[in-house]
């Protein structure tokens, strides 16, 4: 057994919107308006921004990632400034590295309780 549902078709018609769209208002210290060059190039200087945006989409970008360094307990035990500093020259190069430090480090700062 079908509904009547099944047998009737619908058709929905949009409608045009009704609302009018205003003029921006302006202020009273606005600029006077560009005059014909100006205008021109802006209107190129924007062209070219959407260029550049639809032409080179991030997934293009060839940037290098930062190294990732994984120390030992033993270079990292006594004063991990120490260890930062012998593996800057090659941090350097990158601007950015990440520090992994070994399973069980514990932070001396974590004694004094200023991580609460």
């Amino acid at each position: 057994m079908s509904s009547g549902s099944d047998d009737v078709s619908t058709l929905v018609v949009a409608r045009a919107s009704k609302r009018v769209r205003r003029k921006p208002s302006t202020f009273v210290n606005d600029p006077p308006p560009h005059n014909k060059l100006e205008q021109n190039l802006i209107r190129q200087a924007i062209q070219n921004s959407r260029l550049e945006m639809t032409h080179r989409p991030f997934e293009d970008l060839k940037v290098p990632l930062g190294p990732v360094f994984y120390p030992t307990m033993e270079e990292f035990a006594l004063n991990p400034l120490v260890y930062i500093n012998k593996i800057r020259p090659v941090a350097e190069k990158y601007g950015i590295c990440k520090i992994v430090p070994p399973a069980g480090w514990d932070p001396p700062l974590c004694k004094f309780g200023w991580n609460r």
